[in-house]
């Protein structure tokens, strides 16, 4: 006859084999949903374009018009989205350069959709060897579903291509 503690062993490991199976069941299920989130960003202005003496670097704080609905990406697996708007540009020391301008975690799906007009971006648009001045910048929507199971899904939409200015405003 088994002992108590091995019939205890015995259903905690098959419940916990369950548990297991019908993660993967929902990590797999996923693949089979399509989402078709709605996203448009816009260039607005330049706050202020400057130089650093110090870092020999260009600097640019700028606005942004960004709106989206995630919405759609949310389904039965999805835990939390990051959607972060990057900056991209070409220079003659580097072929790309990508830099994150503004971010936001959204994790619930009431709050996945949103509109901003004139956002000033979180994190200064920095170029080294001062690379940044009038050249073709790409703002970029990105964001990353990260699921309560399974592999993380990266994606990106919309994207507005401005000019950088030529001179410096400070």
């Amino acid at each position: 006859m088994h002992s108590l503690n091995a019939r205890a062993n015995a259903i905690f490991f098959f419940g916990l084999s369950i548990l297991g199976v019908f993660t993967a069941l929902n990590s797999l299920s996923v693949y089979s949903y399509v989402s078709h989130p709605d996203v448009s960003v816009r260039f607005n202005s330049v706050k202020d374009f400057s130089w650093s003496p110090r870092l020999d670097a260009d600097h640019m704080k700028l606005y942004f018009d960004l709106e989206a609905d995630f919405t759609s990406v949310w389904n039965w697996n999805v835990k939390q989205l990051f959607v972060w708007v990057e900056a991209e540009y070409t220079s003659d020391k580097n072929m790309t350069n990508q830099v994150v301008v503004w971010d936001r975690i959204i994790r619930q799906k009431d709050n996945a959709k949103f509109k901003l007009v004139k956002a000033l971006d979180k994190y200064r648009l920095k170029a080294g060897m001062r690379d940044l001045r009038n050249k073709d910048v790409t703002l970029r929507v990105k964001w990353q579903v990260m699921p309560i199971a399974g592999v993380l899904f990266f994606d990106k939409a919309a994207s507005h291509v401005f000019r950088a200015p030529s001179t410096y405003s400070s």
